[in-house]
């Protein structure tokens, strides 16, 4: 995960966002308001994947700041996700730098996104109606792997 420096304004946009609307589960935390700003850059990384792995197939790579645009849904018959766009050649490089790892695809075609949170099903629309227009220029600030047992360990990154 691309960790980005967006807290304040995710925030700030969860707000607007009505408690009744939000999709949660008894015994998860993974739904509701997402409360770590980040972009995904490859999920599926199989387990004998490390953390120096990763760091060296990116070891190279200067980020700079990524545009979050555009509010737009995921939808299924369980939830509604809320999430913006990213547009980033750097983080579609990454993309394709992690995958020649050994890895699992389970999403298809890679869509690098922000998610905002997780709403009950046909409700998203009107956030997307509401937040139209939004768009930032976000600073990312490392990158947090995530190894087969959910530890988290983070790699600093070159930001240029």
């Amino acid at each position: 995960m691309l960790k980005l420096n967006f807290e304040f304004y995710m925030r700030e946009l969860q707000l607007y966002i009505h408690k009744s609307d939000l999709y949660t589960k008894d015994d998860s935390d993974w739904y509701g308001l997402e409360t770590d700003p980040h972009v995904t850059l490859l999920y599926g990384l199989h387990e004998d994947v490390n953390i120096d792995m990763v760091r060296s197939s990116l070891a190279v790579t200067k980020f700079r700041r990524v545009k979050i645009h555009n509010v737009s849904l995921f939808e299924n018959d369980e939830f509604d996700v809320l999430k913006f766009d990213v547009k980033d050649d750097i983080v579609n490089h990454c993309n394709k730098v992690l995958k020649s790892l050994p890895h699992t695809e389970q999403y298809g075609d890679y869509q690098p996104h922000m998610t905002i949170a997780y709403l009950k099903p046909g409700l998203g629309k009107k956030y997307v109606d509401r937040f139209k227009g939004n768009e930032y220029w976000v600073a990312p600030l490392y990158i947090n792997y995530s190894d087969s047992n959910n530890t988290y360990s983070k790699i600093d990154i070159n930001v240029i």
